[in-house]
């Protein structure tokens, strides 16, 4: 996921405050977070979020679940928003390497669409 135009927040607001927005968004994702599943930060204002054996559509539902909960998040500016992009390894044999880049390309065409929308499930290979 990529919060959307984030940049701005630190820009208007400050770099403490545009951390501080940063903790409550990643603090709202790991609530959410069902077990296992793994958050890691994977850019300036980007997450993955990688859940084990999940399937298209549940993954797809807990992604849209985020995007509300990010949303929800009081901010004086203006919504926070996220582009999240779905991909799951089907087939089981799909490379790492192929299913990051099909969740990127999801990202990628969801913040190109005008963010705040979550794209996929995208299969791999």
């Amino acid at each position: 996921m990529d919060l959307d135009q984030f940049r701005d927040f630190n820009r208007v607001l400050g770099r403490r405050a545009g951390d501080r927005l940063f903790h409550s968004v990643v603090q709202a994702v790991v609530d959410r977070l069902p077990t296992p599943s793994l958050l890691a930060r994977y850019g300036g204002d980007e997450l993955a979020v990688l859940l084990p054996g999940a399937e298209s559509a549940g993954a797809g539902a807990l992604a849209a679940e985020l995007r509300q909960a990010i949303r929800s998040i009081p901010c004086a500016l203006r919504p926070i928003t996220a582009s999240l992009g779905v991909a799951t390894d089907r087939p089981p044999d799909a490379r790492t390497e192929d299913l990051i880049g099909a969740a990127a390309r999801a990202m990628a065409t969801a913040s190109a669409a005008g963010g705040d929308r979550v794209v996929g499930a995208v299969r791999t290979t």
